[in-house]
C-alpha cells in the first residue's frame, strides 16, 4: 500500500479529470491519496503527535490487509490515540497539563476511486459535485460534526451518560461538554477520558467536582465511504475557523470560480 499525503489547516483536493477520482495501481499495491486537517486545542502537542504517527499507522495497517478499508482507518486512529495516551501517562508527574491537550482530526483517503472520510471534532469535509443539467457545482457535506451545539450530539452524550444530568451545560450562552469543551470526540484530552488524570496537579479549571465512571469524550471517528463519480469535482477539508465565516456552498463557489486548481494549501 502506497500513500501520498497532503496536510494543512485548509486542504483542497482536485480529483483527476475524467477518472472519477480513481488512482493508479502500482506493481506492489494500490496507490492512494491522504489529506488531513488537525486542529489542536490546549497546545500543539497532540496535533504534532498525530502528524507524526497517524499516517504511519495507516500505512502499516493497510499493508497488513493489502487494502484500504474502514477497519484500517479505525485501527490507525485507535493506535494513534493509544500511543499518545501512553506518552502522557509516562510524563504525568512532570507534565500533568499534557492531559488537557487534544486535537480534532479530519482525514480523507482516496483509493481506487473510493473516498473515505474520517472525523473527530468540529472540522468537516465538503464535496463539490457538478450538476450537469445546470452546470452548477453543489456542496455536499461528507462528515458529521461532533459539537455539543448540535442537538443530536447532546442526545448521544445523554444516552451514553444517563446518570449525569450535567454532561452538557450552557456556558457563556453555548452548549459545552461538562462546561469545559464544545466537542464530544477528539484525539486524547485525557483529563476527560480517564478519571486518574483529572486531579491534582492538573490545573483546577480542568478538574471536575464529581469523578466520572466512563470516558466522557470518545476517540471513535465517524467514517463515511463514497464511490467517486465523474461529476465529483473536488474535496474541501477545513477546521471550524473557515466554516464560522463561510457556508458550505460559499466555499465551493470560491474554489469553483478560482483560476488555480490546487491540491492543498494553507
Amino acid at each position: 500500500m502506497f500513500l501520498v499525503e497532503y496536510c494543512s489547516e485548509l486542504a483542497i483536493l482536485s480529483f483527476w479529470p475524467n477518472k472519477s477520482g480513481s488512482l493508479s495501481l502500482l506493481d506492489s499495491g494500490p496507490y492512494a491519496t491522504f489529506v488531513r486537517v488537525y486542529d489542536g486545542h490546549g497546545g500543539p502537542e497532540t496535533s504534532r503527535y498525530i502528524n507524526d504517527h497517524l499516517f504511519q499507522h495507516l500505512k502499516s495497517f493497510a499493508a497488513e490487509q493489502n487494502s484500504m478499508s474502514v477497519d484500517v482507518i479505525r485501527k490507525a486512529f485507535q493506535a494513534t490515540e493509544e500511543g499518545f495516551l501512553s506518552l502522557i501517562a509516562s510524563q504525568w508527574l512532570t507534565k500533568p497539563q499534557m492531559s488537557s491537550v487534544g486535537s480534532c482530526c479530519l482525514v480523507g483517503v482516496i483509493c481506487d476511486g473510493t473516498l473515505y472520510v474520517a472525523n473527530l471534532g468540529d472540522s468537516w469535509a465538503i464535496l463539490g459535485r457538478l450538476v450537469k443539467a445546470t452546470g452548477e457545482v453543489l456542496a455536499l457535506q461528507l462528515s458529521a460534526e461532533h459539537n455539543a451545539i448540535i442537538e443530536s450530539v447532546r442526545q448521544e452524550l445523554h444516552s451514553m451518560h444517563p446518570d449525569d444530568p450535567q454532561i452538557v451545560v450552557v456556558k457563556h450562552n453555548v452548549w459545552c461538554v461538562k462546561g469545559l469543551i464544545h466537542i464530544s470526540r477528539s484525539i486524547v484530552d485525557l483529563y476527560l477520558k480517564n478519571v486518574e488524570f483529572n486531579k491534582e496537579p492538573l490545573y483546577a479549571k480542568f478538574r471536575l467536582r464529581e469523578p466520572f465512571k466512563r470516558p466522557i469524550l470518545s476517540a471513535d471517528p465517524s467514517i463515511s465511504v463514497h464511490e467517486l463519480e465523474p461529476h465529483d469535482q473536488f474535496l474541501i477539508l477545513s477546521s471550524d475557523g473557515l466554516w464560522e465565516h463561510l457556508s458550505n456552498q460559499e466555499a465551493v463557489d470560491i474554489v469553483q470560480n478560482s483560476s488555480h486548481k490546487v491540491r492543498s494549501f494553507t
